[in-house]
């Protein structure tokens, strides 16, 4: 699990991985912005090796994915375990 700390409040054994917020704006067929997108990006790369690994986040599966995999395993003969 995560959280957001303020940076004098990080125990001194630990090191914070910074991030950043990239704001995009999603341009419609007409020229016009259609809509705002906003995503949080940690810097992963600051790692430190073996201590941090298992803290990472990784976007869940789509359930339009899960239901591709589901029904084209059946016609393959392939079990899912």
């Amino acid at each position: 699990m995560w959280s957001v700390m303020a940076e004098g409040k990080i125990p001194k054994d630990a090191r914070g991985i910074s991030s950043r917020i990239v704001l995009q704006e999603k341009i419609g067929e007409d020229g016009k912005v259609s809509r705002y997108k906003a995503r949080l990006i940690a810097h992963g790369f600051r790692q430190r090796e073996e201590i941090q690994y298992s803290e990472t986040y990784s976007p869940p599966i789509s359930f339009a994915a899960i239901r591709t995999v589901v029904s084209i395993a059946p016609m393959e003969n392939k079990e899912i375990v």
